[in-house]
């Protein structure tokens, strides 16, 4: 659960913001940094062995003095990505790191790394295609930087790529500049090459990429909703489970969405979680609970959730509670976090040197602990490239617009009808089934200070399998020799957890 968002944490604290890393202390001083970081990693972080850090430490500490100070920071931060957690990093703009940004704003879509946005005097980079920087590729530069960045999964670091590609410090860091660069060299599609110079941070946070579905050129807070009556179609977008600013709070949101969906003809509830971050994950039940119990919605169909590799933090623990709990159609890209994942961000500074990083120190699950997924993908995956962006075509909804539903599940048959209902046990949880207008429903509660929970549909495939309105999870089932139906197994994407 985390409590802030991307650029809330990547600032930390920021006045002014020169070219050079100016951080003055001995080799013995680092040192104590060093030891005082593991410490904070043994305390804070869950189910972290010491052992473990020590290792990922081992490397580090021993080629340390013959580092530079950006060399230093990027070392550290490599440590701590091998931790494949988003929020456990040392923040890459902060005060001490006298940090500067290329002053351009780019997105790595499915057909290439374009600049969206860019200050005056670059502003003919807007819309041009970068082929390379400073001579190596794209991809290339991924290859050189992606070991460096926290993230859970792939998706995420994709995600981040395009500001940490334009940093000084950490391209200088991983050696991809020397310390008297002061410019970056791009190479455009058209083979023009444009030098850009490097400007202080608070010149890139003004840029915006303006993505289609976002709401950077007319910003509605954490969350907001709107209905369009031609469509019947109602919409809502979360960036964050916090209260807005302005306006309404989090909780009279979720009462006015309960009273749209019972006073307005909808038809489609389209759930944009492709911006999420941050939040407080015990706001989301209201929601959920309301979802979930709506028979009139929760309808394979009229329900759809959009996700995108920036899909992180609480509304990505949304976005998984709305996986085992509703019909809801998964559209868009593969999440930034799995659905296990920890949070809840602790800021430390390190005593000599005062680099500031970030710790994560809860774990939230919201599925079984074998589940070891650090990415929850969509059911229909979407492309978005630069056409759609230029165009204002969004890829995402264009597939809710032409989905169509499949329902050719088989009919129950009467005897698991009348014989499956009842508690079941899969480790320390109880599972009920229960017969609901010639159906089988499967449920089981969350426990005190947990997000896991499951409501899902039964349906007859096969002998043997009961299949769910969850991808990849089924029900396993035989008959003794008295004809009686026994719960075996329950088959949870890929993992067999048995059934008492």
């Amino acid at each position: 659960m985390r409590f802030v968002k991307f650029i809330g944490v990547l600032v930390g604290v920021v006045s002014s913001i020169s070219a050079h890393c100016q951080i003055e202390i001995d080799q013995s001083k680092w040192k104590e940094d060093l030891k005082f970081l593991k410490e904070q990693i043994s305390k804070t972080v869950p189910n972290v062995e010491l052992d473990y850090i020590d290792k990922n430490f081992a490397s580090l500490e021993a080629n340390f003095s013959a580092l530079n100070p950006e060399q230093k920071i990027i070392g550290m931060q490599k440590v701590l990505a091998d931790f494949k957690d988003e929020g456990i990093r040392v923040l890459p703009i902060q005060q001490i790191f006298n940090n500067t940004i290329l002053p351009i704003k780019t997105y790595w879509f499915e057909d290439g790394f374009y600049v969206l946005d860019a200050i005056g005097k670059y502003s003919s980079l807007i819309n041009q295609q970068i082929i390379s920087i400073n001579g190596l590729t794209i991809d290339e530069l991924f290859g050189k930087i992606v070991s460096n960045i926290s993230a859970d999964n792939e998706n995420y670091k994709r995600n981040v790529f395009p500001f940490y590609i334009q940093s000084s410090v950490w391209l200088k860091g991983t050696g991809i500049i020397t310390d008297d660069i002061h410019e970056v060299r791009l190479t455009l599609e058209n083979g023009q090459n444009v030098s850009v110079a490097f400007e202080e941070f608070e010149v890139y946070s003004k840029l915006k990429r303006d993505l289609v579905g976002s709401n950077e050129s007319e910003p509605k807070g954490n969350y907001w909703k709107s209905y369009d009556a031609n469509s019947k179609k109602l919409t809502v977008q979360f960036q964050a489970i916090v209260d807005n600013d302005k306006g309404d709070n989090f909780s009279k949101f979720i009462n006015d969405l309960k009273k749209d969906l019972t006073s307005k003809n909808v038809d489609k509830l389209i759930i944009d979680n492709r911006f999420g971050g941050g939040g407080n994950g015990f706001k989301l039940k209201a929601f959920t609970d309301l979802i979930i119990q709506d028979e009139n919605i929760n309808q394979q169909g009229k329900l759809f959730v959009l996700t995108s590799r920036a899909t992180r933090g609480t509304v990505m623990e949304l976005t998984s509670i709305l996986e085992l709990n509703s019909k809801a159609i998964f559209i868009g890209e593969g999440t930034g976090e799995g659905p296990n994942l920890v949070g809840d961000i602790k800021i430390i500074e390190l005593p000599n040197s005062k680099i500031r990083v970030s710790l994560t120190h809860k774990f939230w699950p919201t599925s079984w602990p074998e589940d070891a997924r650090a990415v929850l993908n969509p059911d229909l995956e979407v492309s978005y490239n630069f056409s759609d962006h230029i165009d204002q075509v969004d890829p995402w909804i264009e597939v809710v617009k032409t989905y169509v539903t499949d329902n050719r599940a088989a009919e129950m048959p009467k005897e698991l009808l009348q014989q499956l209902s009842g508690k079941y046990k899969v480790k320390d949880y109880t599972l009920l089934v229960e017969k609901k207008d010639e159906k089988l429903v499967l449920s089981m509660n969350r426990k005190i200070k947990s997000f896991f929970e499951i409501h899902t549909e039964l349906y007859f495939r096969v002998e043997g399998v009961l299949s769910t309105d969850i991808d990849q999870v089924e029900l396993i089932y035989s008959s003794d020799e008295n004809e009686n139906i026994i719960v075996d197994s329950l088959n949870w994407k890929g993992i067999t957890l048995k059934v008492d």
